[in-house]
């Protein structure tokens, strides 16, 4: 195993998304947590791509999403911490630390995408568990979905920059 690189530090740009991806999926617990004895005792769980039901849960499955959010941002919080883990193209020495930095501030990113993603989805599915429907919700989390993973092919197209220049 490769040893921890100690002169890497998080960026303030990664510190704000990871510690706003972490208050995100906090808020999105208490929510559910607060909502919770509101809750029918069938939910929805599962919508298609025009935003109408085609899954149902128990009332306790509420929580898979803020679970799913929470283990996702521990996951991408123990990752960024090891940049010497990932996996790089065109790693030299002269560019390894703008390739950590460009790796963190991705998982950093994802982290807080993520978050935004799964508590747009506990939102939508309380509100409609509870009765109301959002259609503009729903249509928010397709956008947003599409915008992130735009963004993240950006990310990886500009990956071209650490490659090496033709001598």
């Amino acid at each position: 195993m490769k040893e921890k690189t100690e002169s890497y530090q998080r960026t303030p740009l990664q510190q704000w998304c990871t510690w706003i991806s972490l208050a995100i999926t906090a808020a999105t617990a208490f929510y559910v947590a607060f909502m919770y004895q509101q809750l029918p005792q069938v939910v929805p769980m599962h919508f298609n791509f025009s935003g109408e039901i085609d899954g149902w849960g128990g009332k306790g499955s509420v929580w898979f999403l803020p679970a799913i959010s929470l283990f996702m941002w521990v996951l991408l919080f123990i990752l960024s911490d090891r940049p010497e883990l990932h996996n790089y193209y065109y790693l030299r020495e002269e560019n390894k630390m703008a390739q950590y930095r460009f790796s963190c501030s991705l998982l950093a990113v994802t982290n807080l995408f993520i978050s935004v993603v799964f508590a747009l989805l506990s939102l939508d599915v309380m509100n409609r568990a509870l009765g109301d429907v959002y259609p503009l919700l729903f249509q928010s989390i397709i956008i947003v979905v599409i915008l992130g993973i735009l963004a993240m092919i950006a990310a990886l197209v500009s990956l071209r920059r650490f490659k090496p220049k033709k001598q």
